[in-house]
Parts: C-alpha cells; structure tokens; sequence
C-alpha cells in the first residue's frame, strides 16, 4: 500500500500510544502533523518500504505500545534536519549511508559533485519543563576547580529573596561521547566527502553553553581539551550547533516561530574542526565553510563578531555575561528585525 495522507491520518486515529505527539486530541494539532506529512510524503519516494515503515511505525512510534518521548524528539530533530534536502534538483539524498559498515550515517547529500555525511545528535533533557521557579540553576561552562565557592558567594544574596541555587548538569561529557560516536561512524569516509556533527539544543542559555563546549578557551575543538585529543574526532570536519530541539520538544504551535520540521527555520552556528584530516589537508577551508553555509543557513560569522566586540552589549549590562547571555542578545536582535528563532519558552 502506497504512503499516503489518508494511510498517515488512519495510522493517527488508530492506535498512537498514550501522549504521542500526533494524538489528533493532543497539544501539537493538526498543522503540525500536516507539516510532518509532507516531509514523510518525500521521504516515501527516496526510501524502500523496509526503511520507511521502520521509521514510521518505530522511530516515530506510530505502532508501539508506550510512548518514549526522548526517541521520538530525537527522531523528529533528524528528520527536520534532512527535510529541506528532499526535494532539492541541486543535491542527491541518501538515507542511513553506510559510510563506515556496518554502521551508518542519518543522511548524506551531495551537491556539485561532494558527499556530505551528516549525523544528528540531540540530548535528552528530562523533566525539562518541571523546574523549581524558585531555584536558579548555574551551569559551568568550563571544568573550573571553584565551583563551590561561586555558588556559595552567588546563593547568599539569592536566599535574601527567597530563591536559591543548585549546579546544573555540564553536559561536556555528552557533547564527548556524540562526537567519538560520530567519529565512529565516519571513519570509512572519503577525505572528498564533507564530514558534519549536527547537536541539537534547547533554549538560547543552552545553545550558547555547547558553543562553549566547542570552542572556549579549552573547547573541544580548540586542541586544548582535557577531555578529548584532536586525533580522536580527527574524521569530523564541522559541528553545526542548532536548536531543533527547542523547536520540537513539548511542541506547541503558538510557541515556534516558522516551521520546527525544517533546519533553515532553526537557529544555527557552525564550528570548523581545523584539526580534521580533510581540513589539515585543505589549502583554503574557507571554502569548505562558505559551501556549507549555503546548505546549512547558520549565523556564526555574525556571531563570532558580535561575541568580540565588547561594545555591543545591552544597556547596563556586562560584557563578560556574553559568555552566558551572547545568543540570547545576539538573537533579540535578530527578532527585533524580525528574524525569530526561538520559542518562548526558551
């Protein structure tokens, strides 16, 4: 039986696991599950029946018995970061290229004659949405020996108003492990072919803290991490940070500006690793970069910018907080042209 709008309305009226995001009584409502049709419409045409039902009825859980919603968010984040690939006369789609077998990639396109084999990462953030009001969580960008005695000075003034303060999870440890898995999976790759991390973040606070992970002082990708050695994500040759999963998760339609099912839509920054073998081999990455930008939209270049200019701070407000706050002014400013990236929960 061919795919279709009435076989994909059938599978939603019938069956859904309780709290599945396409429960046609659920939150996300009708425009969403519309939007996510036309993307498994395409995908239907590139993929064999073996593929697509796994897809539909496991990945996205369409038939299974208790709804996971981490699984399904990070699912939802890899299909709407290959979804404006679909239907492009100028790129040729390949779903799960098996680039190091028996492992596999989640896409590879390529364009003008270059493979680009992209993975897609997105941690889960349980019980994300059930935060204390009262309680401020402080999450270190980096791995500083001080941490105790930072929240002890910063909790004092905060129990005065009744609040108080707690260490968040670092997440370094998780932006590690995607990395070396992606590594694995594309160590049989070309050094023709273009090699992309794709992590998916929440709010503007979030993404702005795996920037960190990247490329602060001691960031992953800076050659100076504690945590990894160059050699080890040596076959990576960008990071690409994005916030599809702000624009996915608990998904309400009210809450996401354009459309979570496509990346263009999504805020991105994209981070060279000058450490890869393609890129240490490269004359002129620039042009890796400039060939990347025009298929994956990013902001970094901008950013970066705007992250040294010490002047360009809100009214009253340091520029040292930039290392915390710098995507969330970098994109107010982007809303107040209005480019809205964002949900407003984040």
């Amino acid at each position: 039986m061919r795919f279709g709008k009435d076989v994909f309305e059938d599978m939603r009226q019938s069956g859904l696991p309780k709290n599945h995001y396409l429960d046609p009584d659920g939150k996300c409502g009708q425009d969403y599950a519309d939007r996510l049709f036309n993307v498994l419409d395409k995908l239907s045409k590139k993929l064999d029946h073996k593929k697509f039902a796994a897809l539909i009825n496991k990945k996205l859980q369409l038939r299974v018995e208790r709804f996971c919603e981490p699984q399904y968010v990070q699912i939802a984040c890899e299909v709407a970061a290959m979804a404006d690939f679909l239907d492009r006369e100028d790129i040729v789609f390949d779903y799960e290229k098996k680039v190091s077998p028996p492992g596999d990639v989640d896409f590879s396109i390529s364009r003008n004659g270059i493979s680009i084999n992209v993975e897609v990462k997105c941690a889960s953030y349980l019980n994300i949405e059930d935060e204390d009001p009262n309680r401020i969580v402080a999450t270190f960008l980096g791995r500083t020996d001080f941490r105790e005695d930072i929240l002890r000075v910063v909790s004092a003034p905060l129990a005065e108003n009744g609040l108080t303060m707690v260490e968040g999870k670092n997440r370094d440890n998780t932006v590690k492990g995607f990395l070396k898995c992606s590594q694995k999976k594309m160590l049989g790759s070309s050094l023709d072919d273009i090699n992309v991390v794709i992590l998916c973040c929440d709010s503007a606070l979030d993404v702005q803290q795996w920037r960190g992970y990247l490329v602060d002082s001691r960031g992953i990708l800076t050659g100076k991490s504690p945590l990894l050695l160059p050699a080890e994500i040596d076959r990576i040759d960008f990071v690409l940070v994005t916030n599809l999963f702000d624009r996915n998760f608990g998904y309400r339609q009210d809450q996401v500006p354009g459309d979570n099912w496509s990346l263009g839509d999504a805020f991105c920054l994209l981070y060279p690793n000058r450490f890869s073998k393609r890129n240490i081999n490269l004359v002129d990455g620039s042009k890796d970069f400039d060939r990347l930008g025009e298929i994956f939209p990013n902001h970094s270049r901008n950013f970066e910018d705007f992250m040294r200019d010490d002047l360009n701070v809100p009214e009253g407000e340091s520029p040292e907080m930039k290392l915390i706050l710098g995507v969330a002014w970098f994109s107010d400013g982007l809303e107040e042209k209005g480019m809205k990236y964002f949900s407003s929960k984040g």
